[in-house]
């Protein structure tokens, strides 16, 4: 018989990370609302709000709106998605990208 070390646990993925995000800002004091804007539909993902818009959407209690986008931690921003987020970050709408759910609470905790 032979012994076999264990391997390191792979990474989240951006599904699982997605869904944790989601979990904790249903949780989340100043959170009212929280949606899922990607539909992944038989391996190809459909965004509901155009191309680049974050992952989740959700509505801040006193009704501004939060965004966020989440990625592995090795995950990056693509272009369209670094110019869907200067975009709305002009207009003054919460924008971020989380790796964790403690990044989304964080981020959410400390928004102004």
């Amino acid at each position: 018989m032979t012994f076999r070390r264990p391997s390191t646990p792979p990474a989240p993925s951006e599904t699982n990370i997605r869904r944790a995000i989601i979990y904790a800002l249903k949780l989340h004091p100043r959170v009212s609302w929280v949606h899922e804007n990607n539909i992944n539909t038989k391996g190809r993902s459909h965004y509901g709000l155009g191309d680049g818009s974050p992952d989740i959407l959700f509505i801040f209690r006193g009704g501004r709106v939060g965004w966020i986008e989440c990625k592995t931690p090795i995950g990056k921003l693509s272009t369209v998605q670094l110019e869907w987020r200067a975009e709305h970050r002009a207009n003054g709408e919460f924008v971020e990208c989380a790796r964790s759910p403690q990044e989304a609470v964080d981020a959410v905790s400390s928004a102004k």
